[in-house]
């Protein structure tokens, strides 16, 4: 995980991975060996014929999770582009236990960060994933807020300039 991701990222990547597996496994008993008979007296074809169906239900997961990962970097990208920088305050580096990326210990962390505007104190995490976030608690990072509403935030993608 070279870049931070977004949660929604993963069940997208699962669902397509199941969309893909249950496919060609469907296709494989429906077209390549559809007269196999089994023990309830069923053909395999009937068999792929299923998992073909349940492999086209896993993109009505898919595209979903793809098309709200799609809109969050959008509008991650809009507060970044025409938004405020202020200083905050990592209130807490989350370490996702329940999330893997890869191997048995990559898990990624996410940041929860404090900031105040106009005398106002707003609490948010990122909707970013990182691999190692380059900061610890109660250290100070840059915060994009979108004027208009100051409740919208987000961070930076790329933490070099805290290295």
């Amino acid at each position: 995980m070279k870049k931070p991701k977004y949660q929604v990222t993963i069940f997208a990547v699962v669902f397509l991975a199941l969309f893909i597996a249950f496919g060609v496994l469907g296709s494989v008993f429906y077209f390549i060996f559809p007269d196999i008979p089994t023990k309830d007296g069923g053909r395999t074809a009937e068999i792929g014929l299923i998992f073909m169906m349940f492999s086209f239900t896993q993109v009505l997961g898919a595209v979903p999770a793809a098309y709200i990962a799609y809109s969050k970097n959008k509008k991650h990208k809009e507060i970044l582009s025409k938004a405020y920088s202020i200083k905050g305050t990592v209130v807490d580096v989350e370490y996702m236990k329940t999330i893997r990326w890869g191997g048995e210990h990559d898990r990624p962390y996410r940041i929860k960060y404090k900031y105040s505007y106009k005398g106002e104190e707003y609490y948010a995490e990122s909707i970013l994933y990182w691999e190692r976030p380059p900061f610890y608690e109660k250290d100070e990072i840059e915060v994009f807020i979108n004027l208009e509403d100051p409740s919208e935030s987000s961070l930076k993608e790329n933490f070099d300039s805290y290295l």
